[in-house]
């Protein structure tokens, strides 16, 4: 399926009237006001890598967030909800998924968005709770 069809439906299903790519083929949906997910569409792999933040390290704690993160991308019973990353440009942690567009119409990909969404309010709860990042 054509990947701006695809998002443009996943669009109207959320009630947006549309969820065009940008010129960086990316485009970015917010839900319940809490979970900013970006979609970037990569050409050349014909992947689509969804991204939301999930919060800013606590100072003071960074290696041992950096092992967590670490152990949680190993755990083979966490898989589903894709991998953690510490981005370096605006340090955060991000959780990241890489979907295949053309396996999904835009009800699963909605599903896989909103999926997403509910993981990383999860994570969020949990890492803050063991004091290694915060909002």
């Amino acid at each position: 399926m054509n990947i701006e069809l695809l998002l443009n439906e996943m669009g109207e299903k959320l009630g947006l009237s549309a969820l065009p790519l940008d010129g960086n083929r990316c485009c970015a949906i917010v839900l319940d006001s809490q979970v900013h997910v970006e979609l970037h569409h990569v050409d050349s792999a014909d992947t689509l890598c969804l991204a939301a933040d999930v919060g800013s390290p606590v100072e003071g704690v960074r290696g041992d967030l950096c092992r967590q993160l670490l152990h949680l991308n190993a755990d083979p019973q966490r898989q589903g909800d894709g991998g953690f990353a510490l981005e370096p440009e605006t340090d955060r942690v991000t959780l990241c998924r890489s979907v295949d567009p053309n396996a999904h119409d835009s009800q699963s990909l909605l599903d896989l968005v909103l999926q997403m969404a509910e993981s990383v309010k999860a994570w969020r709860g949990v890492l803050e709770g063991q004091g290694l990042t915060r909002a």
